[in-house]
């Protein structure tokens, strides 16, 4: 059995990278690299400090901002100068943006979990078909 060259290998090597790093720049490659929990690991995505702050801080920011707006519209507390307690009065605009919120949430709370794994599901396939693109096909002679 001959061995081939290293350089051989290293060719390999560099085809798969240029392969990877060719998806990730497209448009679909970054998405699938904001959604996708694999491109926080080192190695596997090309920038995985970044992918986690894309997907810990600045996610995890909008859901606090929007849970916050929700309670902020909701919270009109007028006191009452007849009994001494408050009453809540919601203004339209107040009802509008909870209304918004909540619902901007619960479509996050839903379609986050079948996002992120779509595209954990497309960046998985995207380095599987990189490793078969760098990988030789041997030459097997036809049996017909």
């Amino acid at each position: 059995m001959v061995t081939p060259p290293k350089s051989v290998f290293q060719d390999i090597a560099d085809k798969q990278q240029a392969c990877i790093n060719s998806f990730y720049e497209s448009t679909p490659g970054k998405v699938v690299e904001f959604g996708s929990v694999l491109s926080m690991a080192p190695g596997w995505g090309p920038n995985p400090g970044k992918s986690t702050v894309e997907n810990v801080v600045l996610t995890g920011g909008k859901l606090v901002a929007l849970n916050g707006l929700k309670k902020v519209a909701t919270n009109s507390a007028i006191p009452s100068v007849v009994n001494g307690t408050a009453i809540s009065i919601a203004s339209p605009l107040a009802k509008l943006l909870s209304s918004l919120a909540s619902k901007i949430l619960g479509f996050a709370e839903t379609a986050g979990p079948i996002g992120v794994g779509a595209a954990t599901v497309a960046d998985i396939s995207a380095h599987q078909t990189c490793t078969a693109v760098a990988h030789p096909v041997p030459d097997v002679p036809s049996p017909f």
